[in-house]
């Protein structure tokens, strides 16, 4: 019984952690590896919702004459603002490859459907 009861108690408090703290994974990669993220934006009564971005994660370079780890760059980050900026992020990805195809099915999936014309964001 105590055992159960144990048992029990870890799992509401991993429930409410996940809850809490919720997992961020990113969306996916472009060709260059680079990763692209959306993290939860907070609700908030009091101010109107953010409008939806999308940051964009640069793989860090490593020089070939790399001395020491402080010569290897940072990854450098950009931002998408907007459903517009989203959109236009998508329709730049190429279909070909796998990992871009399923990076703008990640994104179109966040922004609302603007009408047919997204439709013509994939490419057969």
């Amino acid at each position: 019984a105590r055992a159960e009861e144990d048992a029990r108690r870890r799992a509401r408090a991993a429930e409410r952690r996940e809850r809490a703290l919720p997992r961020v994974e990113p969306l996916g990669a472009d060709r260059d590896f680079d990763t692209y993220w959306t993290f939860p934006r907070l609700a908030d009564d009091a101010r109107p919702p953010s409008p939806l971005r999308v940051w964009k994660r640069a793989r860090p370079t490593v020089p070939d004459d790399v001395l020491s780890p402080t010569d290897i760059a940072q990854p450098a980050w950009t931002l998408f603002v907007g459903d517009k900026e989203i959109r236009d992020l998508a329709a730049s990805l190429d279909d070909r490859g796998v990992r871009e195809r399923d990076l703008k099915a990640a994104l179109l999936d966040l922004v609302p459907p603007e009408s047919a014309d997204t439709a013509s964001l994939f490419v057969s």
